[in-house]
This record gives C-alpha cells, sequence and structure tokens, in this order.
C-alpha cells in the first residue's frame, strides 16, 4: 500500500494544520505543521520542509466542525437507507442541503426498537470546498474527508477486547472528542460522538469537568449501555493520569495511550501525538471494519446494475445458438439431399446400364413393332380371297394360312382345298395374278371320295413389296384397280 497523508484540520482559522504520513506497514512519520491560517502556498512550504512526497491525502474534520443526529428510522433494506436518511437531513437540517456535505453511519438500534437507527453527520459546504481547493492546489490527491472521532475508534478497534462498548476520550490540548464504539452481531460500529472543551484553572479541575461532560454523555445514552463500559481508552497527553480516573468513575478497564505503539503502530511520538492527529492516521490505516464517513463520496443508493453487457452477451449466444442451430439444420438437409442425389445417381446409373444392356432388344422391339405395323391383315386376305375365288358349289378351301411379312414380300397364302376341275383351278391362278399376288405354279391331284370335288389342290401366292412412290403411282393403282375389278 503507498503511502498516505493524514492531515488533521484545525478547529478554527487561528489553529494550525497538523499532518503525519503513514505506510501500509502502520509505520508513522514524523509530524509536521502549517502556520495558521491555512492556505496552499503554507501547505506546499510545510510538505516540502517535511520532505513528504505521499500525494494520497485524507483529511480528519474535527468533531467540532460537524453536526451529528441520531436518525430513528423505519425497517427498510440497506439499498434503501441513503434516500430515507436524506430525506429527514432535508426536513431536520436549519441549513438547506445545498449548503451541506452529509454523510452517514448505520448503528445498531435501540434496544426494543422496530426500526433501524443512523448517525447523521452534516458539515458545511464550504468547509469541504475549502479543503479541496487548498489539498488540489498543493498538488495533493484527495482520497477521503471524514470525522476525527470515527479514525480514532478504528485505531482503537483493532486493540479493543471485541465485546461490550467502549468510551474513546481523544484529548487535543484542553479540548477532548468522546465517541462510544459498540462492538455488536454486525461488529465495531460507532454509536455517538460528542465534542467538548473543559475548562479549569489547573488540571485537577479540568479533570472534573472533563468528568462531567463524560457523565452527562454516558447518562444521554444509557439505553444503549446496559451492561456498562467494558474499556475507557484514553488518547492524548497525561492519559495515563486522567484515563484511569475516568474508569474508577465510569467503569470500565482504562486503556491510556500516549504512544503510536500503543495503538499497534510504529514510529516517532510526542506524547500529544495520538490524541490530536490519531483520528488522521485512523482514517488512513484504521481498522477497516470500523464503517467511515466520507463527506467527498457519501453513501448512495447502489447503483442500477448496468445490463447492457450482459444483455448483449446473451443476445449474442442467443443468436450464435440459433445460427448455429439454422446452420446444423440446413447441414443435415444437405446431406439429406446429398443422399437423395447419392441414391438417385445411382439410379441412374443403373438404369443406363440397364438401358445399354437391353439396348438390343429395344432395336428387335422397334423392328418389331415396325414387322408387326406392316403385317397384312389374314381377315382381310381372306375376304379378299373370298371376293376372288368362285363360289364354294364349284371349289371350298380346306386351310389357309397368312404368313407374315418377308424382305420379298408383304403375305404369303398357303390354301389347300378342293375343286370340281383342273380348269377351274388355273382360272383361280389368272384371277389371282390380276390382283396383284404372285402365284407359284398350283399342285393338283385327282382324289376320290370327294362327289363333285374330284381334284385336290396347293395354293400359294405371295404379296409383293409396296412399289416406290412416283408420280405414276396413282394411274397404275387405277389400273390394277380396274383389272381387278373385271375379274
Amino acid at each position: 500500500m503507498p503511502e498516505t497523508l493524514a492531515l488533521a484540520w484545525p478547529r478554527s482559522a487561528e489553529d494550525p494544520l497538523r499532518g503525519v504520513v503513514v505506510d501500509g506497514a502502520g509505520k508513522v512519520g514524523a509530524a509536521f505543521e502549517t502556520a495558521a491560517p491555512v492556505t496552499s502556498d503554507g501547505l506546499k512550504a510545510a510538505l516540502a520542509k517535511a520532505k513528504v512526497t505521499a500525494k494520497r491525502t485524507v483529511v480528519a474534520v474535527p468533531r467540532s466542525r460537524a453536526t451529528i443526529r441520531r436518525l430513528d428510522l423505519p425497517a427498510v433494506p440497506d439499498d434503501d437507507l441513503p434516500d430515507l436518511v436524506r430525506m429527514q437531513a432535508a426536513t431536520k437540517s436549519a441549513a438547506p442541503l445545498d449548503q451541506l456535505a452529509f454523510d452517514f453511519l448505520p448503528v445498531p438500534a435501540s434496544s426494543g426498537a422496530a426500526g433501524r437507527a443512523a448517525l447523521l453527520a452534516t458539515i458545511p459546504a464550504k468547509l469541504l470546498a475549502e479543503i479541496s481547493k487548498t489539498t488540489e492546489a498543493a498538488g495533493l490527491n484527495l482520497a477521503s474527508v471524514g470525522l476525527a472521532p470515527v479514525g480514532a475508534a478504528r485505531l482503537v478497534s483493532g486493540q479493543a477486547p471485541g465485546e461490550g462498548t467502549t468510551l474513546i476520550v481523544s484529548r487535543d490540548g484542553e479540548f477532548v472528542e468522546l465517541t462510544l464504539l459498540a462492538f455488536g452481531p454486525d461488529g465495531p460500529r460507532v454509536t455517538n460522538s460528542h465534542s467538548a472543551h473543559p475548562v479549569g484553572q489547573d488540571e485537577e479541575e479540568w479533570e472534573r469537568t472533563l468528568l462531567s461532560e463524560c457523565s452527562r454523555v454516558l447518562i444521554s445514552h444509557s439505553s444503549d449501555l446496559e451492561d456498562g463500559l467494558a474499556t475507557v481508552w484514553g488518547l492524548g497527553a497525561e492519559s495515563h493520569r486522567w484515563a484511569p480516573r475516568l474508569a474508577e468513575r465510569l467503569g470500565g478497564t482504562p486503556r491510556p495511550v500516549e504512544a503510536w505503539s500503543e495503538l499497534g503502530l510504529s514510529g516517532p511520538s510526542s506524547t500529544s501525538a495520538p490524541g490530536s492527529l490519531g483520528g488522521a492516521v485512523g482514517l488512513a490505516t484504521g481498522d477497516q471494519a470500523v464503517p467511515a464517513l466520507n463527506f467527498l463520496a457519501p453513501r448512495r443508493r447502489p447503483e442500477p446494475e448496468d445490463t447492457r453487457l450482459r444483455t448483449g452477451l446473451l443476445a449474442a449466444t442467443a443468436l450464435a445458438i440459433v445460427v448455429g442451430g439454422g446452420w446444423f439444420v440446413l447441414s443435415r438437409q444437405k446431406a439429406n439431399l446429398q443422399e437423395q442425389i447419392a441414391v438417385l445417381e445411382t439410379r441412374i446409373a443403373s438404369d443406363e446400364k440397364f438401358v445399354k444392356r437391353n439396348e438390343p432388344l429395344l432395336v428387335e422391339d422397334a423392328a418389331l413393332s415396325l414387322w408387326a405395323a406392316e403385317t397384312t391383315d389374314s381377315r382381310t386376305e381372306l375376304a379378299r380371297l373370298d371376293a376372288l375365288l368362285p363360289g364354294t358349289d364349284r371349289l371350298f378351301l380346306e386351310s389357309f394360312q397368312l404368313s407374315p411379312p418377308t424382305s420379298r414380300s408383304r403375305a404369303s397364302i398357303r390354301a389347300d382345298g378342293f375343286a370340281e376341275s383342273t380348269n377351274l383351278v388355273r382360272e383361280v391362278e389368272r384371277d389371282l395374278a390380276g390382283a396383284g399376288y404372285v402365284v407359284r405354279p398350283t399342285q393338283t391331284a385327282r382324289v376320290t371320295g370327294r362327289e363333285g370335288y374330284p381334284v385336290r389342290f396347293s395354293l400359294t401366292a405371295e404379296l409383293p413389296p409396296e412399289p416406290a412412290p412416283s408420280a405414276s403411282a396413282p394411274t397404275e393403282t387405277a389400273a390394277a384397280n380396274a383389272g381387278g375389278a373385271s375379274l
């Protein structure tokens, strides 16, 4: 931890500003002071003379320059406490809030109380502005501005027994600051603080006046002291003499402190140092468990959590999930389509192989189809023969066969039958030849047992292929039809 400059702000314009440097190990340097009134130039000169290089600065304002009020509040959550205290400050402060700097300390509620309690501390806003301006002009980095009695309570807290209530009396010359520090379930808490200026012609009279002031404070807070005082701490000059006398009258164990070592610190000390500078040193390096005041940065309602980053991350995560899910779905669809394409390609390749393997059959089928288209209908030819042949009283057919076309003929006819004479068979041959048939010589034979039809014949004829189309084709066809009609 870097060194910290602890400044005890003067009670009035006639008093000097005193300070000391404290490091993270609890070592307290030599004290220094500036002449009154406090100015930035005077502070610079004092820092240079004391060879102070620390920049981080805490300022302890004396109790006499602050106003403290105890506020009894409803039982509200910690987050609502700053707003509620601010409302109370606006109603109970004599000066407008814009003329004050304030902060508060949560304190344990009184015995039997149902609500909460807080100590409201205010200082003039002009005083805070003066402190900020002076330290800034002197080149210091002001970290906090608190109250001296709270700093003293932080120093004592680390050395106290940790139970009951402790009275802390900090002496600076003739002035004292009285602070009550209670140890409870929530840890050490400052429950109240007062400033006093005991007067007397000598030390004895001053001590009697101090005792009266302490008694008045304890009586006013008797509700918080059901078990009395556990210890009485005396910080400052002659505390080894007056602290035991206070403990004897008020109760508790006396703990006089006239050197830093008695507070767990080290470094050179004068007899007055713990009393005059204890508050400032406590704010710099005291027990952090004791809540402190900071008029520079008073307690406020916690800022709403900025969820923009988290919302952005959630949105980005959701978008990534959606995009990832969409990509996965598309990838699966693509994979499925690729599988289907592969199956179809396999089928196409198989079909192509099948077609290629059966291409000769297709050629044959085409030839057969063409051949079938060109085949002469047997019924048509039979009807045509029936028109050419004479009546059954002269000739009849026993069998008739029409063969399919060949390269030399459109059809072949074979007929077996019986006729009344060989001449009739020859006449039939001539009629068929006239109708366009190519007639082979007919075989005939004489048979018996066929009364009226003694001649058996076997007739074979072919229809030649159709001639190629030509200009004279219609004329020749007409002549052929005329010849057939004359038969």
